[in-house]
C-alpha cells in the first residue's frame, strides 16, 4: 500500500502533504485557527454551497473527463489533476459572490488560472528526492511567511527592514533561478516527447479545467446576484406570493443573464419604496431604455 503511495505521488507531491499536515498541526494549537476551521467547514457544508460544488464536480467530470477520452489522450495522472482543482475551487466558490461586475468576474477568473496553473506545474514537474524537497519547501514557505509579516507590519521605511525585505527578494529570485534551471537541466536530459507531456499536464491541463468550468462559474455568479434580488424583493411585498412570483418573472424577463444589467438594475431600482406594480414595471421600462443608452 505504501509503496502503491509513494510510486502514484512525486516526491514534491509526497513532500507538500507532509509539509501542509505539520502546518495544519502547528496552527491548531491556535483557539481563533480553530474556530475559523470550524466556521469554514459549517460554510462548506451548507446546503446550497455543497450543492453547487457537487453540481461543478459533476460538470467537470462529465464535460472535462469526457472531452479528454473523445481526444483519446486520457492518462491516469490527470485524476490527480482533477482532484486538485476540484478542491482548489471551494474558496473559489466562496469569494465568487463578493464580485459584482463582470469585469471584476473576468479579472477573478484570470486570477484562478494563474494560481491553478502555478500549483499544477510546482507538482507535476520534475522534482528533487522527498527530503531536498523538504527542505526547499520549507525554505520558500519561510521566506514568504517573512515577507509577508513586514509588508503587514508596514515597517518598511526602517532601515533594518529594508534591508531585510531586499534580501529576502534576493533570495526569492535566486530560489526561483535554482528550480528554473533544475527542470531545464531535467527537459534537456529526458526524451523530447515525455518533456512535451509533462508540459501538456502541467500548464494546459488547468487551463482546460478553467475554460470547462468558467460558464458554470458565470451561471453561479448570476445566482448568487438573482438569489439577493429575490430576498429583498420577498421582503419588499410581504406575504403577497402572487405579487412576489409576478415581480420575480418580470426582473427574469428584463435582466435574463446579462450580469452587468442585473448589477445596473438593483443599483437603481429601490423596491422598498416602490408602492404597487404599476410603479414596479414602470421603473423596469426606465431602467432599461437608459441601459439601452449606455450600451
Amino acid at each position: 500500500m505504501l509503496s502503491t503511495i509513494c510510486n502514484f505521488f512525486s516526491p514534491r507531491e509526497l513532500a507538500s502533504m507532509v509539509l501542509l499536515g505539520l502546518y495544519l498541526l502547528c496552527s491548531m494549537h491556535s483557539r481563533s485557527v480553530r474556530r475559523s476551521m470550524i466556521q469554514f467547514i459549517k460554510c462548506l457544508f451548507s446546503l446550497k454551497l455543497f450543492i453547487s460544488v457537487i453540481l461543478l464536480y459533476i460538470w467537470i467530470v462529465v464535460v472535462a473527463c469526457l472531452v479528454i477520452y473523445i481526444l483519446k489522450c486520457w492518462n491516469i495522472a490527470y485524476i490527480k489533476e482533477v482532484v486538485v482543482f476540484a478542491f482548489s475551487v471551494i474558496p473559489f466558490m466562496i469569494r465568487i459572490s463578493k464580485y459584482s461586475s463582470y469585469e471584476d468576474f473576468l479579472n477573478l477568473i484570470i486570477g484562478q488560472i494563474k494560481c491553478a496553473t502555478i500549483i499544477s506545474v510546482y507538482l507535476n514537474l520534475y522534482s528533487l528526492s522527498f527530503w531536498w524537497e523538504i527542505i526547499l519547501q520549507t525554505l520558500i514557505s519561510v521566506i514568504i511567511l517573512m515577507r509577508y509579516e513586514i509588508e503587514r507590519q508596514q515597517n518598511m521605511y526602517d532601515k533594518v527592514v529594508h534591508q531585510l525585505y531586499g534580501c529576502l527578494n534576493k533570495c526569492s529570485v535566486l530560489l526561483c533561478g535554482i528550480i528554473l534551471s533544475f527542470l531545464l537541466y531535467q527537459t534537456c536530459i529526458h526524451p523530447i516527447m515525455d518533456s512535451i507531456r509533462m508540459l501538456i499536464l502541467g500548464v494546459a491541463m488547468p487551463f482546460f479545467l478553467i475554460l470547462v468550468a468558467t460558464p458554470y462559474f458565470y451561471i453561479y455568479r448570476v445566482y448568487m446576484v438573482y438569489e439577493g434580488w429575490f430576498v429583498r424583493l420577498k421582503r419588499s411585498v410581504g406575504n403577497d406570493d402572487v405579487e412576489y412570483l409576478i415581480r420575480k418573472r418580470s426582473l427574469l424577463k428584463y435582466c435574463k443573464l446579462n450580469l452587468n444589467k442585473i448589477k445596473y438594475f438593483e443599483q437603481r431600482i429601490k423596491l422598498f419604496l416602490l408602492k404597487d406594480r404599476k410603479d414596479f414595471i414602470s421603473q423596469l421600462l426606465k431602467c432599461e431604455n437608459e441601459y439601452g443608452d449606455i450600451d
